[in-house]
């Protein structure tokens, strides 16, 4: 796991936060459940940000970012990433 290479699939101050909680914790509650505000009105353009970043983490750094358990009902709201 190279966090150089991590830090350099994110775009924008969010997503950057996102990265930095994979490498401290290893698994991060999904994100877009945390948005609050205004940004609630946008948390589709989030969740789209989201997997654009899973993504390029996955063919740029080579790092695995899945669901680790998911939500109380089965579902992503609740759901728990991690790096695999």
């Amino acid at each position: 796991m190279n966090k150089e290479k991590m830090f350099a699939c994110a775009r924008g101050h969010w997503q950057k936060e996102i990265v930095a909680d994979l490498i401290r914790y290893g698994t991060i509650d999904n994100p877009i459940k945390e948005l609050r505000g205004a940004a609630k009105e946008y948390k589709y353009r989030y969740e789209e940000s989201f997997s654009n970043l899973i993504s390029r983490l996955e063919a740029d750094a080579g790092v695995k970012v899945r669901i680790v358990q998911y939500g109380p009902r089965g579902g992503r709201w609740g759901a728990k990433y991690g790096i695999v």
